[in-house]
């Protein structure tokens, strides 16, 4: 293998997601009709929701409530408090992560969750120039994000199969989820800060 040279330039985003180290977990996949409300916060670090069919609703203190489509992805960088319902008013309490499983008609909705837990204090920079909640919208067909619904469909498809390195898989896929939140955000030029400068140029 020697005498082999790297033709691709690496970039400054690049450059610094390989230096800040983190682990995805994926830990429901289920499918909701009627009324229904999920709470994860506290469940990780940075926790994120894929809304694989259907919609829904995501309600956090200070915000007014975001309607989600399918193929929406949400990324909650501070660990917010939040929830995710079927409606725009905040749900009831007692609603909350109580099961509320298809009853197999063609009304439901499927909501993937998980988190990242990251591991090294650069992560710190990354995620204070995050708002406390980010969205990308139509995530499967954004053309600022070309890419990324491979990536959502590979997902989904190891979820719903038990094939042989599927945590691994699982894990690899979802770490490529925030990277094409950053893109976009960097596409409709909503970063700030550290994070501007990470999209603006290559790394030299």
């Amino acid at each position: 293998m020697n005498g082999l040279t790297n033709d691709i330039n690496e970039d400054a985003l690049t450059h610094f997601l390989s230096r800040v180290r983190f682990d995805a977990q994926i830990f429901k996949h289920q499918s909701y009709c009627g009324d229904w409300a999920i709470d994860t916060s506290g469940s990780g670090p940075v926790p994120f929701h894929l809304i694989d069919k259907g919609s829904a609703w995501v309600h956090m203190e200070g915000s007014e409530p975001q309607q989600l489509q399918a193929s929406d992805l949400v990324l909650i960088p501070h660990d917010q408090s939040h929830t995710i319902s079927n409606a725009p008013t905040p749900p009831d309490s007692g609603l909350i992560n109580t099961p509320a499983e298809s009853d197999g008609g063609t009304s439901f909705t499927s909501i993937l969750c998980g988190y990242y837990v990251f591991e090294s204090i650069s992560a710190e920079v990354l995620l204070s120039d995050l708002p406390d909640m980010v969205i990308l919208l139509n995530a499967r067909n954004n053309p600022l994000t070309n890419g990324v619904g491979h990536v959502i469909d590979a997902t989904l498809l190891e979820v719903d199969n038990n094939y042989p390195g599927r945590t691994l898989a699982l894990c690899d896929l979802a770490r490529l989820m925030p990277l094409h939140l950053l893109r976009g955000r960097f596409a409709e030029a909503l970063s700030t800060g550290f994070l501007a400068a990470l999209g603006a140029r290559p790394c030299s």
